[in-house]
């Protein structure tokens, strides 16, 4: 059984908000995490498929369907645990899905927290269009944001998140307010 002082801090957020960008913050200092994207990299590469935004897409809808919203939940939660093993806070960067929430919520006994990383629709798909890992064009964007909220359920965490925070103004300010916010979550 888990310590109940352990806390998993799980970033959520749509595409291009910067969750990828807050879980660099959160290696600077030291604190472990689980990618959920990369096990949808790792299947793509175990099935010897091309990694690209079509393709992701493919895997992420395709293992929901055959396995169940919770799929990546499940995937993940053996190195959830064993990350817990060893630290008192672990973060999730990537938890998209209410039911993929709902899973971790019934499976582990340790507080699961919703850390929305947020910026504006445009601020986020000029991030995407700009990005040097699977590039997006601009209706590229659009048709993700409404398959992120219609297909993959992820206004629900979002919805459900304990803390807000901005990412529109660049990597300091999201340190700086990562940095904050974590110094609460520790003293809470």
């Amino acid at each position: 059984m888990l310590k109940s002082k352990k806390k998993i801090l799980a970033l959520v957020g749509m595409c291009g908000a910067g969750k990828s960008s807050a879980a660099l913050v959160l290696d600077e200092l030291n604190i472990k995490g689980v990618y959920f994207g990369k096990l949808t990299l790792d299947y793509l590469k175990e099935n010897g498929r091309v990694v690209n935004p079509r393709e992701e897409k493919w895997a992420r809808e395709k293992l929901r369907r055959e396995q169940g919203m919770a799929v990546f939940a499940k995937m993940a939660l053996p190195k959830i645990i064993h990350l817990l093993n060893d630290h008192d806070l672990v973060y999730l960067d990537g938890l998209y899905s209410l039911e993929e929430y709902e899973y971790l919520k019934s499976a582990l006994t340790t507080s699961l927290i919703l850390i929305e990383i947020f910026a504006d629709k445009q601020t986020r798909h000029s991030r995407l269009a700009k990005r040097k890992n699977r590039p997006l064009t601009l209706d590229e964007c659009s048709t993700r944001d409404l398959d992120e909220v219609k297909v993959l359920n992820k206004a629900g965490p979002i919805a459900l998140s304990d803390y807000k925070v901005a990412n529109n103004e660049g990597p300091e300010n999201l340190a700086k307010s990562l940095r904050e916010l974590l110094s609460k979550i520790k003293s809470s």
